[in-house]
């Protein structure tokens, strides 16, 4: 089941405050798992083929909820 659950003024804030290529790691950090893949999966889709570092971000997020073959596939 997902639940949506609206973020309160002081993580509103804190998300206009935060660089967009740091999005996803304010999202995981409050519970906001699939804010945090979205924002990853943006960031991964304009960065381009050479930059793997959103990649490696989101396999991360993949193992935490037990996709290891998701995660296997940003991993390489």
């Amino acid at each position: 089941m997902i639940k949506y659950v609206e973020p309160g003024n002081a993580l509103t804030a804190r998300l206009r405050d935060t660089p967009t290529d740091r999005l996803h790691n304010l999202y995981a950090e409050q519970g906001y798992w699939y804010d945090a893949i979205e924002n990853l999966s943006q960031r991964i889709h304009h960065a381009g083929t050479g930059d793997k570092t959103f990649r490696l971000h989101r396999a991360a997020l993949l193992r935490q909820v037990n996709l290891p073959l998701a995660a296997a596939y940003d991993s390489l």
